[in-house]
């Protein structure tokens, strides 16, 4: 409201926007800035984040393209050229990735929690889980309340066989993002694990149930993208929101 000539902060709104789950509205920022510069580097960055949300990988990669090679070596750049290639399942570039951000700015809590949960998805050594359990300490140090936290900490625990610990930690983190699809998943693993079959058969029906809903809003989301004044759409869209129990 000072200086609406400062396109960081703009940049960096509609990327808090992003991590709020406010997708819709960072996207409108972010559009809006890139109307009129196409090629900057946090505003590309942030979209990049919002194609892959949507497993659009193709155009996130096309957004990072489009920035200005001059911005490339941000933190927020490189988390999310690293975010890209992790929901993609390109683990080793988006380590590299990541420990490039935290290069640029090691207080970068967000890279640190996505981080930690690469290095634990790939973590079959003891050397493998100290390097995964020492990012993620560096991510709880920065980041205490977030999600990921304790959703990262179940992973770790399910991988090394702790199963009790992993519930525990895959419950505190539903507490704090209720319809997480790979947070119920994991859930529904780590009870079929402790051998707790009803409540992993219950958690699965959950997964699945969330898991279409998202898939289905995502879907509409596109279509309304390309057909915006299609009333038709944006009333599917709200009556799936209600019948779900999502005001955003």
């Amino acid at each position: 409201s000072l200086d609406a000539k400062n396109t960081e902060a703009v940049a960096q709104l509609g990327y808090a926007l992003y991590l709020l789950g406010k997708t819709s509205q960072a996207e409108e920022r972010i559009d809006a800035l890139l109307n009129t510069q196409p090629s900057n580097g946090s505003a590309n960055a942030v979209k990049a984040f919002l194609f892959a949300e949507r497993h659009q990988f193709n155009s996130a990669k096309t957004a990072l393209q489009k920035a200005d090679a001059a911005q490339r070596n941000s933190s927020l750049y490189l988390s999310a050229k690293g975010y890209v290639a992790d929901k993609e399942g390109d683990n080793i570039s988006a380590i590299l990735a990541y420990q490039e951000a935290v290069k640029q700015d090691a207080s970068n809590g967000q890279v640190w929690v996505w981080l930690s949960s690469v290095l634990i998805r790939v973590a079959n050594t003891p050397e493998d889980y100290a390097k995964a359990n020492q990012a993620l300490q560096k991510a709880t140090a920065l980041l205490p309340h977030a999600p990921l936290i304790p959703y990262a900490q179940g992973q770790l625990a399910l991988k090394q066989g702790d199963f009790n610990n992993a519930i525990a930690q895959f419950q505190q983190a539903l507490s704090l993002s209720p319809n997480s699809t790979e947070t119920l998943y994991q859930l529904s693993i780590a009870y079929e694990r402790a051998g707790r079959k009803a409540e992993s058969d219950t958690t699965q029906k959950r997964f699945e149930k969330v898991n279409a809903y998202q898939r289905t809003v995502n879907n509409l989301q596109i279509r309304i993208g390309h057909e915006p004044n299609s009333l038709a759409l944006w009333k599917s869209l709200l009556k799936l929101a209600q019948e779900n129990d999502d005001p955003e």
